[in-house]
């Protein structure tokens, strides 16, 4: 079954670069549909999973050649949620999550472009490429800031609010503890509530002095070990001393 499956695959790469180079961007793209929906039907080892990704990808590439103004967030979002099941090589994690990103910046998913921004930072921590790391730091901060330009940008032309006073008024509301940017991902907020029951289980509840000190030990041993999240406390990001 599996040389029957191998051999499929390769048909379809075949038959996918003879169309490529009779640019004939319709066929190559129903040639990459069919490798989809093979590879979907048959999945079993981590190997289909990681081969469903590249087939998506294919998808993807093929979609853009064949109706270049199509949305094809289908396939982008579809590799994205295996990729977060998937611990394989470094190096091929990296150009997938790349890929991934340059389309979640067109489409503008927020929360997605930042999940594999801090996936990225972490991968590229595993290899300790600073240069990286500081490129995809400069990624994060600029997808804020673009952000917050579009939200004045709309203040400013869509309701006519004084933008200005607006921007001085924010001051108000900001925050002045500091916490680990990895709380705001989608995985740190699935995964925190059990952790906090599990922990308060062990420890007891909040009102002890010092109880802060020991819940975030747990939560960083807990998040470490479990989940591959590497958490850093508020105890250590701000110039304070907590009860």
């Amino acid at each position: 079954m599996e040389e029957i499956n191998v051999n499929f695959k390769q048909e379809k790469i075949n038959e996918l670069r003879e169309a490529q180079i009779k640019q004939d961007y319709q066929k190559s793209f129903e040639i990459a549909l069919d490798l989809v929906d093979f590879c979907e039907k048959n999945l079993v080892s981590t190997d289909d999973y990681a081969d469903l990704v590249e087939a998506y990808s294919i998808a993807n590439r093929q979609l853009k050649a064949y109706k270049p103004l199509t949305n094809s967030n289908r396939f982008c979002i579809k590799m994205l949620e295996i990729l977060k099941s998937l611990d394989n090589d470094i190096e091929w994690q990296i150009r997938k999550y790349e890929e991934i990103l340059l389309d979640l910046s067109i489409i503008g998913r927020l929360q997605d472009s930042y999940d594999v921004l801090l996936k990225l930072l972490s991968l590229y921590k595993k290899q300790n490429n600073r240069t990286s790391i500081e490129k995809t730091y400069a990624r994060l901060l600029a997808l804020f800031n673009n952000t917050l330009e579009d939200i004045v940008n709309y203040i400013e032309k869509a309701e006519n609010f004084d933008v200005t006073q607006i921007l001085k008024n924010q001051t108000n509301y900001k925050k002045h503890l500091r916490r680990d940017p990895i709380e705001l991902s989608s995985k740190y907020n699935e995964v925190y509530p059990d952790i906090e029951k599990t922990i308060h289980k062990e420890i007891g509840e909040p009102g002890q002095m010092g109880y802060v000190y020991g819940f975030w030990s747990k939560l960083k041993e807990e998040l470490n070990e479990k989940h591959n999240l590497d958490w850093v406390s508020p105890a250590i990001l701000n110039n304070a001393k907590f009860d």
